[in-house]
């Protein structure tokens, strides 16, 4: 019997330092400021104009600049371009899933999901990875559809990229001049797991996810596959774990702050600032300790896919629809990462002999 406490008191332990060590950063505070700054800057010019939806989904756009990668200015210029194009067209492919055949929304988000999750591996991009390609499709599977605006709302996103891209060079002008850059890592292993089976495994993750919020009845199903997405696509089943604890954990503080922040409505400016500023610490934290950065992503996410809406919903049913489609996502996510790094299967998969 003392044995069987002394294992639980060691495993106990051991989930505890895992969950909340904190790692430390490399990134420069011009970094996570230049995020913010991105973030906002759509947003206040739509105020400006009169147009605060078009600036939300800029602003969705924008945040291709979470791909900025520390390498030096060539391959930072090609991963934020091909990232900018590839959050358009998951974002036009969720429009017109949506025009044409809103039945298929889980194939649609499975697609977007595998493709983005090839794109980034073969970019050798680490996280987010294929988040924001997720986010970008699942959002667009939920708007209104509209056939007489698809290119506008197509062309407003991708603005809103290119001013990512943009802001990311000059950025990255600027940080090289004072810093020497990381040197790249080492490419990936090609193969039919790393390009295969992951991503088809990640892919099946959100899909059903994304199904399992519509069968419920959810109020936002589209939480549920980035939800998803941000846990299993974790290098290991330990990491899995630790993001789903992370996800869950980081998701209810998160919903506190997201109370208040609806308790009190923003508008215009003040809702510009407060993206920018929610951006900006999800930014610098994301880095060091994912849970505590899930905290100020949470009500991030919310404000994004908030500023679109022309009319919201009340805000305690926007709190519970977020709240369950994080335990749906995150549920899903734990069952493929559980299978998807069984060590027998992958075996199957990936023959020693290969």
């Amino acid at each position: 019997m003392p044995d069987t406490a002394n294992q639980a008191r060691a495993f106990l332990a051991d989930q505890w330092a895992e969950l909340s060590h904190i790692q430390p950063s490399p990134r420069p505070w011009q970094m996570p400021f230049t995020a913010g700054l991105t973030t906002a800057l759509p947003l206040l010019i739509g105020w400006w104009l009169g147009h605060e939806a078009e600036g939300g989904a800029a602003a969705l756009g924008t945040m291709v600049f979470a791909y900025l990668t520390p390498s030096d200015l060539t391959r930072r210029l090609t991963t934020l371009m091909a990232c900018a194009f590839g959050i358009t067209f998951a974002f036009a492919l969720g429009q017109l899933a949506a025009i044409l055949a809103p039945a298929l929304a889980p194939l649609t988000i499975t697609l977007v999901a595998i493709i983005a999750t090839v794109l980034c591996r073969y970019l050798r991009q680490g996280p987010p990875a294929g988040l924001f390609f997720v986010m970008a499709c699942a959002i667009a599977l939920f708007i209104p559809p509209d056939p007489a605006h698809f290119a506008q709302r197509t062309g407003i996103l991708f603005l809103g990229a290119a001013l990512g891209v943009v802001n990311g060079i000059l950025y990255s002008l600027f940080i090289l001049w004072h810093r020497p850059f990381t040197p790249d890592r080492p490419h990936p292993p090609f193969n039919r797991l790393t390009l295969g089976f992951e991503p088809l495994m990640i892919g099946l993750a959100c899909g059903l996810s994304l199904w399992l919020a519509l069968f419920l009845g959810l109020e936002k199903p589209f939480w549920a596959p980035i939800s998803c997405l941000t846990v299993v696509q974790a290098v290991s089943l330990r990491k899995v774990w630790t993001r789903h604890m992370h996800r869950v954990i980081g998701t209810v503080l998160g919903l506190g702050l997201a109370s208040a922040m609806l308790a009190h409505p923003l508008h215009g400016w003040h809702l510009a600032l407060l993206i920018g500023g929610l951006t900006c610490l999800a930014e610098l934290l994301i880095v060091r300790h994912f849970g505590t950065a899930v905290i100020f992503i949470t009500p991030l996410a919310i404000a994004l896919s908030e500023a679109q809406a022309k009319a919201g919903i009340a805000p305690d049913v926007l709190i519970r629809a977020r709240l369950w489609d994080t335990v749906v996502g995150c549920c899903v996510a734990l069952a493929f990462g559980v299978a998807m790094h069984h060590p027998a299967l992958r075996r199957k998969v990936m023959p020693a002999a290969d």
